[in-house]
Order: C-alpha cells, then sequence, then structure tokens
C-alpha cells in the first residue's frame, strides 16, 4: 500500500482521531508492511513479544489456550485495532495467538521503534485510552462457565427455544455443524469437538452429519449444575 492511501485510513479509524498529520506520518514512518494469508498465525502464546501490529485490512481471531487443555476465542477483531500491546509495553511473552480470517494487511512496529512513537504526548494519550477501554471491553464479556457448560446451555436454550424431535425416537435434534456450534460458544473447533466427542462416549449425545441428537435430556442437565 502507498503511503498516502495508508494515511488516509488512518485519519478514518476512532483510535487515532484527535492525531495530526505529522504524529500520523510518525506512526507510518516507524513500522512496515506485512500481508498475511487466510489462517495465517501472527504470533503464538508464549512467544517472546518483540512486535506490536496494527490492522490495516482484515479480521483476526485472538485466541487463548488454557491450562486444561481448552481454547478459548477471546475476541475477533479488525481494521484501527492493535495487537501485542500488553505483552510489548510489559516486556512480556505474548499471552494469546493471533490467526487471521481474511487476508489481512498490518502495519508492524519493532518494540524499540514503537517505545519511541510512546514518547509523542498525544499517542501516548490514545494508546493509555485504548488500552484501558479493551481491557473493560475484554473482562466484560468473559464467562466463568466452562466450555462444556457453555455447549449444555446451547443445546438447552434451543431445545427450549425449538424442540424439534425424531419422529421415530421422540430424542431432541439440533441441527448445527459443529463448526457453527464452535462459533456460535465462542470456543475454537478443537475444543468443542473434544466436549462433544466426552457427550457421546457418555452415551449423552449422538454427533450426525450436520445435526446433534440428545439421547439424555435429564444426563444432559448434570453437566451444569
Amino acid at each position: 500500500m502507498e503511503q498516502k492511501e495508508i494515511l488516509e485510513k488512518l485519519q478514518g479509524m476512532p483510535n487515532f482521531s484527535g492525531l495530526n498529520k505529522l504524529d500520523l506520518l510518525n506512526i507510518v514512518k516507524c513500522s512496515f508492511q506485512r500481508s498475511y494469508r487466510k489462517e495465517m498465525s501472527l504470533y503464538y502464546q508464549g512467544e517472546p513479544a518483540e512486535t506490536v501490529y496494527l490492522i490495516i485490512i482484515g479480521t483476526l481471531k485472538i485466541v487463548k489456550y488454557r491450562a486444561d487443555e481448552s481454547s478459548l476465542i477471546l475476541e475477533k477483531t479488525g481494521p484501527g485495532e492493535w495487537l501485542g500491546l500488553p505483552e510489548v509495553i510489559a516486556n512480556g511473552p505474548y499471552l494469546t495467538d493471533a490467526v487471521t480470517e481474511k487476508q489481512c494487511e498490518m502495519l508492524c512496529f519493532s518494540k524499540n521503534n514503537f517505545q519511541l512513537l510512546l514518547k509523542i504526548p498525544h499517542f501516548q494519550n490514545k494508546i493509555t485510552e485504548y488500552l484501558a477501554r479493551h481491557y473493560y471491553t475484554l473482562h466484560a464479556n468473559l464467562e466463568s462457565c466452562t466450555p462444556l457448560q457453555k455447549i449444555v446451555r446451547f443445546f438447552r436454550a434451543r431445545i427450549e427455544s425449538f424442540e424439534i424431535r425424531d419422529m421415530a425416537t421422540g430424542n431432541f435434534i439440533i441441527e448445527i455443524t459443529q463448526e457453527a456450534l464452535a462459533e456460535s460458544i465462542g470456543y475454537t473447533r478443537e475444543t468443542t469437538n473434544k466436549h462433544l466427542k466426552e457427550l457421546e462416549d457418555k452415551k449423552v449425545i449422538r454427533l450426525l452429519r450436520g445435526k446433534i441428537e440428545i439421547l439424555n435430556f435429564e444426563e444432559l442437565n448434570r453437566f451444569i449444575l
């Protein structure tokens, strides 16, 4: 992308409102551009944080891996959003994975160059505001229930809303793919599939093509007690 086009995009992003053209130009000059294809990782949880990223075009998902080996999609983020800010400022490792959902164009800032940008008063204020807002929003959206509990609550909500039953067995049928279920509850497909298999092994559900059959509704409810 040409420098002029990048500057125009920055001027239209709320996170940069109030910054003058010189400040924006300095931001661009301290960065380098990089393109990422769909389903590429910018960085992995636990790696040393050496780069801050600014999304210019595209969307990413931020994935957190937990001690119980489950993985949670913390958020999906797009143009004008920063990645790697707290880690670089705190001089620690990346706390999550960042994976592209679409083709992405990024501005990338080395740790040293980003520290130089923080000396610009207006820019420093913008970063402080961004971190505070992002911290609040992220924690407001977090839920304390486990992936398995979220799956069961989703099943109950669908059953209560639609009550679709198999004509032969009378069992509840939930018409949804495993991928769509993962998207709905905010967890990765791998984590969702792991817990679905657990329920299937316990004869609580049966996984079918494009749908899920509830074999034991009473036993299903015990997972959220």
